[in-house]
């Protein structure tokens, strides 16, 4: 097995748990804070997959070569939901939770 399989399954290690406990917090309270939570935990189950979809050879390597391909599209939308969306996503819904308040005495 490459490289690429070992990052996948590390980047799945990480992100499922993650999603997991996204999707009970938004079951819980379908609010916009955590739908950005849900969006950015996808991102990282998704960047997995598509790694290890990768060394697996279902995904040919020419997709993967030259600029604005397949293979970047998919790391970027990954990364950036990642970075982006889901620690947005948590501090909105720690901040809008009164009952996780710092203030609370």
């Amino acid at each position: 097995m490459g490289q690429e399989f070992w990052w996948g399954v590390i980047a799945l290690a990480v992100g499922t748990p993650l999603l997991f406990g996204s999707v009970i917090v938004f079951r819980r309270g379908k609010t916009l804070p955590s739908l950005f939570q849900l969006l950015g935990a996808s991102g990282l189950p998704l960047i997995g997959f598509f790694f290890i979809l990768y060394a697996l050879h279902f995904i040919p390597g020419w997709l993967l070569i030259g600029k604005g391909n397949l293979g970047e599209a998919v790391l970027s939308v990954g990364a950036l939901l990642t970075i982006a969306c889901f620690p947005a996503g948590f501090m909105f819904c720690a901040l809008s939770n009164p009952s996780t308040s710092l203030s609370k005495k």
